[in-house]
């Protein structure tokens, strides 16, 4: 029997043919940048009860899931490369930029060494883990970028091996993965999030097959149903027995526990699957749309244009309670990271200078290719 449906889709989710329409896929991840804002605005998450907590146990994790959505790319130099332009130049230009900010408005003169000064930037911008980049541009959720790289070029190496031997790789993996849970060995030096993207691996892979299951079934309603059922079980299982894993913290190697770290997985895979199938129901939103197609810029930018927001708000004399403080917040950074993405993105020249596709359009953009001259007639 092949045991090939494990690293290979059997269904095809998205697409004329697919199980969902390509409408779907903006949405799910519109659903999923909107949940992120949300999240990350600390007005909200301290005026709603337990709001971060069901947040923070799913909602960054599950773009992690989304690339296992569709078949894994080939595992070549040219596949790899473009992924490390795709992914880590934005995250580059997005570390030192806000480095540049923090480093004038909290750091300057009193850092004595230059030394000190480049070993935080360093530390930050290869180990990329939440606690440096934190220390070094006052915001975590940079991590993302480079979790994501190493989690695709990971995929696309195992899937590329025959069966039998991807097997075989995800045994070591597992091994691996266990000698960090039970060891007080420290993967901290391992750098471009390679432990979250081993961690995150496995859950991928299960989630992707768990979607192609229950895609084939066709009382989708009903499912979905089920799935918010299960998922308000696993998040109340989660918060009374005050077991929260931050995917970008690594907080899941601080848990010896298997039962916490199998409650985490099911939590990421249920509240995956949960959005992946009301995602069906909301490709009439044309908003949801656009900042699904938008999502990395907004995710990018949406935390500078809050914290910009909670210190103008009190200049100015806007004052409410944190609830409408923070939902009106929200609005207006969700509404400012669109525009500002959209003015990217309808200039071809400045989109493919902060995300480039691959590297020829970073050479372009960076004017390092010479564009081919007319030919008199």
């Amino acid at each position: 029997m092949s045991l090939d449906w494990i690293f290979k889709p059997t269904v095809k989710i998205f697409g004329p043919d697919g199980a969902m329409p390509w409408e779907s896929y903006d949405a799910l991840k519109g659903l999923l940048i909107i949940l992120i804002v949300i999240g990350h605005n600390t007005l909200l998450t301290s005026a709603v009860p337990y709001l971060d907590w069901v947040l923070y146990n799913f909602h960054v994790g599950a773009f992690l899931l989304l690339p296992f959505l569709f078949v894994a790319d080939d595992f070549t130099w040219p596949s790899i490369r473009d992924k490390l332009v795709r992914y880590l130049w934005p995250y580059l230009i997005f570390v030192i930029g806000t480095f540049l900010i923090h480093y004038n408005m909290y750091w300057a003169g009193n850092i004595s060494s230059p030394v000190i000064t480049l070993k935080v930037i360093t530390n930050a911008l290869i180990f990329s883990n939440a606690l440096s980049l934190k220390a070094a541009t006052g915001f975590a959720l940079f991590w993302f970028l480079p979790a994501l790289t190493s989690l695709l070029i990971i995929r696309s190496f195992v899937c590329s091996l025959q069966t039998k031997f991807a097997l075989v790789a995800m045994v070591i993996l597992m091994a691996a993965l266990w000698l960090v849970f039970y060891s007080d060995i420290r993967v901290d030096f391992l750098p471009f999030g390679i432990v979250i993207a081993l961690y995150m691996l496995p859950v991928g892979m299960a989630a992707g097959i768990l979607a192609g299951i229950l895609l084939m079934n066709r009382h989708q309603f009903t499912i979905l149903l089920l799935s918010i059922g299960v998922f308000v079980f696993l998040q109340v299982i989660s918060i009374t027995g005050d077991t929260r894993i931050n995917v970008g913290s690594n907080q899941f190697q601080q848990h010896e526990s298997w039962d916490i770290i199998l409650l985490h997985v099911s939590l990421q895979i249920t509240g995956f699957v949960m959005c992946l199938l009301l995602s069906r129901y909301l490709t009439k939103i044309p908003f949801l749309q656009l900042v699904g197609k938008h999502s990395l810029l907004i995710y990018l930018t949406h935390s500078l244009i809050y914290q910009a927001l909670i210190r103008v708000f009190p200049k100015i004399g806007i004052q409410f309670d944190d609830f409408v403080q923070g939902a009106i917040i929200f609005a207006i950074t969700l509404a400012i990271a669109t525009m500002v993405s959209l003015f990217v993105y309808y200039r071809a020249w400045l989109r493919n200078l902060i995300q480039p596709r691959d590297l020829a359009t970073l050479k372009t953009a960076l004017h390092l290719t010479k564009k081919p001259t007319e030919e008199n007639g």
